[in-house]
């Protein structure tokens, strides 16, 4: 039997690391020509709210979520990562489930995302929980929702 767990700050810094590292060629453009992903994971680690999933004891995908806007209330989702194995199994529909959850028990207003033009899969999930295009560069659109939780 499949177990399926989801976890709250458990991912260290190693294993954050690792994923982004797997996934790097997943973003576009890809995460490394953007942002030196160890400077990025130690931040992550340092100052977000890390969420993920665990199948069968392995670390299969993870959200990191900033929650600590208070003025504006606004949460910023910075990184959701499902493993490539892992895909299609609902582990997206997971996380940022759990994320609008914690978001809104701790009475965020909003909660935002980027996410790539070309990423049809993260773009019908974000679509899915509510999120809308607020505004859009070349590469990316910046989505929205309003939390419950105000």
């Amino acid at each position: 039997m499949t177990e399926l767990e989801l976890r709250l700050n458990k991912v260290n810094y190693e294993e954050l690391y690792s994923i982004h590292k797997e996934c790097d060629k997943d973003f576009e453009p890809p995460l490394s020509a953007r942002k030196n992903i160890e400077a990025y994971c130690r931040k992550l680690v340092d100052n977000a709210e890390i969420i993920s999933v665990c199948f069968d004891g392995k670390t299969a995908g993870v959200l990191c979520v900033y929650e600590n806007d208070s003025t504006s209330r606004t949460a910023f989702v910075s990184s959701v990562i499902v493993l490539p194995e892992y895909r299609r199994l609902g582990l997206g529909n997971l996380l940022v489930d759990r994320a609008i959850t914690i978001s809104e028990k701790r009475k965020m207003a909003r909660i935002r995302l980027e996410v790539g033009k070309r990423n049809r899969a993260a773009l019908n999930l974000y679509r899915k929980y509510g999120f809308e295009i607020e505004n859009e560069n070349e590469l990316s659109y910046m989505m929205a929702r309003e939390c419950n939780g105000k």
